[in-house]
């Protein structure tokens, strides 16, 4: 069967699907007249966003989507249904040299995996193939398996049983935090670079776990047990210098930043302990908008999805504000998706204008690799939707005062990091970014965050969406006494910003009610 598009010329518009040279797809749609405000806000809720240059007239969206009826819907904010529907024809009748990326044979689609299935790879392999070769061969594809994800229909079972925090848990009960970490940071290696050894080694740290008889000597892998030990050492060399700032943190509390050291598919944590494949309702977003790469698992979208809107309702709960308000009405782009080089995960932002307006079109960004950097992103959105409303620099100021000079707490971790900057733990450059007013904001609401959880007896984080949400783990950050005193003045600050928002909404209305007819 053809490819079919949507051929919109006679209604004044061009639907395109184009892509942005890394593999990821969107809906871009020209319109040949300006767009009414009517329409303009009635696709924000749709998930289009105007373009910076042209906000009137382009629009795009990265809303997924399998099937056209779907794309019909999201365009009927601009055309009507019914003819968008009947402007439906093959690719190769199109007349505005429309781009249609992404598309391929829909079973291809369906059955994609992570990775290919243990016997597929099995059969590729020549017959003549000496069998330890071969042996060796299917032996490192089951150790990528199970680090990048054992995807639907995929052989092998997954790392540590997709219940690597309470793993980690148990083996620290019984070993140290030290060792524990070390154990099974070698065996995370392992799986990268030594897949001879892996499974003998994971199962062996699985059993160490449950029966306390002796962790694996892994000292045969020495270049995974190298690079685990140097992971190790600095996470000791930070725990050495914080420590004595507050006696609640105790080691485990440093040592589990290691799950942020090594790229492992975020069920590796807890996906075992946490499962929305039997929730058929769609996760909620509150008026933000959510997608996540195509080639990701469906199973992870949904997963995800349902993850972040956990998050979301637990950060708002904490603040003293609905969901829908704790971006301060700056709606947010929740995206998974791979990120480049060692970034985690990040938060973007432009200011546009609309009709004479300023707006602001945001993006949370976090890689599916990495363990526990939402929150720390959704702590920034909530600090720079308040901001975003004061009336001046000197009021932008004075809430950046009672969130981080009157706590106390950017004194606090501006030491920390002087410390270990001397300790040689960090350099110049990163010492400088970490006493940022911004990211100490963001890490304070991590550290509130992670208190608040603790006083509750859920130290995996499962009532804000698990180990995908937060870490928990303990860097240049305040102690829960000066956490709890942040959270007290961010409550504040995004009280008094959204009190404000009404008013003014008050005043616009009753100026626009008593205006005199012309």
């Amino acid at each position: 069967m053809a490819l079919q598009w949507f051929d919109l010329k006679e209604q004044g518009a061009k639907l395109e699907r184009p892509d942005n040279g890394r593999g990821e797809t969107f809906l871009r749609l020209t319109l040949d007249k300006e767009a009414t405000p009517e329409q303009i806000k009635a696709a924000s809720e749709r998930g289009w966003i105007p373009d910076r240059e042209e906000a009137g007239r382009v629009f795009t969206n990265f809303a997924r989507f399998t099937r056209l009826s779907e794309v019909a819907d999201l365009v009927s904010v601009f055309i009507e249904r019914e003819k968008v529907a009947e402007s439906k024809t093959d690719a190769a009748r199109l007349r505005q040299g429309e781009i249609i990326r992404g598309f391929a044979d829909a079973s291809l689609s369906q059955s994609a995996g992570m990775l290919p299935k243990l016997d597929s790879v099995a059969q590729s392999l020549p017959e003549t193939m000496p069998a330890e070769l071969r042996d060796r061969i299917l032996r490192r594809v089951e150790a990528a398996q199970k680090l990048v994800g054992v995807a639907p229909g995929a052989d092998g079972r997954a790392l540590f049983r997709n219940d690597g925090a309470q793993v980690w848990q148990a083996l620290t009960e019984k070993f140290g935090a030290h060792d524990a970490t070390k154990a099974m940071l070698t065996v995370m290696h392992m799986a990268e670079s030594d897949g001879d050894r892996f499974s003998a080694a994971h199962d062996a740290l699985l059993d160490a776990a449950e029966s306390g008889q002796g962790l694996p000597d892994m000292s045969a892998s020495r270049d995974a047990a190298r690079r685990a030990a140097y992971k190790v050492d600095a996470i000791k060399g930070r725990a050495d210098v914080l420590r004595s700032y507050d006696p609640s943190w105790t080691d485990d509390r440093f040592y589990r930043d290691f799950m942020r050291s090594v790229k492992a598919q975020y069920r590796t944590w807890d996906g075992a302990r946490i499962d929305f494949s039997g929730v058929q309702e769609p996760a909620q977003f509150f008026g933000n908008t959510f997608r996540a790469d195509p080639n990701l698992p469906t199973a992870w979208r949904h997963d995800l999805g349902h993850r972040i809107s956990q998050a979301v309702q637990f950060a708002a709960m904490e603040v003293g504000v609905s969901p829908s308000e704790l971006f301060h009405g700056q709606k947010q782009l929740f995206h998974v998706g791979l990120t480049e080089g060692n970034t985690l995960g990040y938060r973007a932002g432009l200011r546009m204008k609309i009709n004479g307006a300023m707006h602001h079109a945001t993006g949370i960004k976090i890689n599916p690799f990495n363990a526990g950097v939402l929150m720390h992103e959704i702590g920034h959105g909530i600090d720079l939707g308040a901001r975003l409303s004061a009336t001046s620099v000197m009021h932008g100021n004075d809430m950046l005062r009672a969130m981080l000079v009157d706590t106390g707490v950017q004194e606090q971790v501006c030491e920390m990091v002087d410390r270990m900057e001397a300790a040689g733990l960090m350099d110049e450059r990163h010492a400088a970014y970490m006493k940022m007013p911004d990211e100490i904001i963001a890490r304070s609401f991590e550290a509130a965050m992670s208190h608040r959880a603790d006083m509750a007896g859920d130290p995996f984080f499962q009532e804000m969406g698990g180990m995908a949400v937060l870490n928990g783990s303990v860097t240049a950050q305040p102690t829960p006494e000066l956490a709890d005193k942040f959270l007290t003045a961010m409550k504040s600050v995004v009280a008094a910003s959204l009190t404000r928002q009404a008013v003014a909404d008050i005043d616009r209305e009753y100026d626009t009610n008593t205006s005199p007819s012309p």
